[in-house]
């Protein structure tokens, strides 16, 4: 893996610890469904994240793989991650430990680390921003990681790109994997 690429991991699961709450949006059928998470661990220069294969969540990740995460921390912008999720759990004992005693901490049900409902989940063709108020971007380094391409984010907005300013009304979406432009 890249440093840049481990830095750009690193930097996200950082920021994603660092805030009680983020937030992961799915879209079965054209309906966007948004809830919180809280668990982000680093395993294998790979970003974990940690729910139950009963959950709703889960079943629209297996449905469509798409998502797309954000959360905010005052005084530091706002986080974009957006990628498909690896359903395949090849997390660690020592991962799969700090997911079940952080779940059980939010008040969850589980029957020890091993118990078949809690999964851990990663991503592939991610890409993720910093975003702040002024509308100022800067990407977060992810090629090379999960078989992405290699070529690197520009950094200069094309003329026509929407912007990560929260005042900017509907700009236009570019596909997952693009590489160049920042959500809105």
């Amino acid at each position: 893996m890249a440093k840049g690429t481990e830095m750009g991991i690193t930097l996200i699961q950082e920021y994603l610890s660092s805030v009680p709450a983020w937030y992961l949006a799915t879209s079965v059928e054209g309906q966007p469904h948004v809830r919180p998470f809280s668990f982000a661990a680093l395993e294998g220069g790979r970003l974990w994240f940690a729910t139950a294969k009963t959950k709703d969540v889960y079943q629209e990740l297996k449905t469509n793989p798409r998502f797309e995460l954000t959360a905010w921390k005052p005084g530091s912008g706002w986080i974009i991650l957006r990628g498909q999720a690896d359903l395949e759990d090849t997390a660690n004992k020592r991962t799969r430990h700090a997911a079940w005693e952080h779940l059980q901490s939010l008040g969850e049900s589980y029957d020890g680390p091993d118990d078949p409902r809690l999964t851990l989940f990663s991503f592939t063709q991610g890409e993720a921003w910093l975003c702040d108020i002024d509308g100022s971007w800067s990407p977060i380094p992810l090629e090379g990681a999960f078989n992405l391409r290699e070529e690197a984010h520009s950094v200069s907005m094309p003329p026509n790109a929407p912007s990560c300013d929260h005042t900017t009304q509907d700009p236009p979406h570019q596909a997952v994997g693009s590489g160049s432009t920042p959500p809105s």
